[in-house]
């Protein structure tokens, strides 16, 4: 704060020293942890002079989380504070659904937006495109949800996820329940495996066959009479050398 005669960077060691509910290890965190019982929560003041409430239910609680210490800081430490911009940087949701959750067939199914490593991690992790929040969800059901800045961001990105985690539960029916707008948010589609035969979508035209004009078909003077049977005559039933006899050779 002007003209309190502090500058920065804060003395950490000689803060620490001050509060009563304080905790310092420069080496395994560097930051002054103060913890409050009512609201329940911890707040970490840093060397650069900047405030972070972790642990709260909501952001009214965070900011008075935040004031109860920057006053803390002029009581006990000496130490003025300007809490000039107040933001909120993560929030986390705790939340069930009330079913066991198959992770092997949900990350089979969502390969390419899930994580699920028995080795490293017990849950299930999930992070579709186009929401604000990550899904860390166990197989018991119980998920953790943070990455959201707002409660209408998280209330809204829960609604679009929740159908595609009861479907792969023990409770499939309930995801019926979700309105259909909902459900099919993100649902993979069905997609054609790369050794399948290939088919087209649209059949080539096959190509017109030639059209035979019948030049004498509507004239009705060029119009043949049929034929009527023929009498053998003399000529026709003699042999060849006979026929040249008759023709005077």
């Amino acid at each position: 704060m002007p003209g309190s005669g502090l500058t920065l960077p804060l003395n950490l060691h000689a803060i620490a020293a001050r509060l009563t509910n304080a905790y310092y290890a420069p080496r395994r965190f560097a930051a002054v942890q103060v913890a409050f019982n009512n609201q329940r929560c911890r707040v970490l003041i840093f060397h650069t002079g900047r405030l972070v409430g972790t642990g709260c239910s909501g952001p009214m609680q965070a900011r008075l989380a935040i004031l109860k210490a920057a006053r803390q800081l002029a009581v006990e430490a000496n130490v003025h504070v300007h809490i000039r911009k107040f933001a909120v940087i993560n929030q986390v949701g705790a939340v069930g659904i009330d079913a066991k959750l198959d992770c092997d067939a949900f990350a089979s199914t969502h390969s390419a937006t899930s994580h699920y490593d028995r080795a490293s991690f017990v849950g299930l992790a999930w992070r579709p495109g186009g929401e604000s929040i990550c899904c860390e969800i166990y197989s018991t059901g119980k998920a953790n949800l943070p990455g959201s800045t707002r409660q209408r961001d998280l209330l809204s990105s829960f609604a679009r996820m929740v159908s595609e985690l009861l479907r792969h539960s023990n409770r499939p029916e309930v995801c019926e329940l979700v309105p259909e707008h909902l459900r099919l948010c993100h649902r993979p589609r069905l997609v054609a495996r790369d050794d399948a035969p290939v088919v087209a979508h649209s059949k080539a035209r096959a190509a017109p066959a030639p059209r035979m004009n019948d030049l004498f078909g509507n004239d009705v003077e060029w119009q043949l009479e049929p034929l009527e049977p023929v009498p053998l005559t003399e000529e026709d039933a003699v042999d060849g050398e006979e026929l040249l006899a008759l023709a005077g050779f």
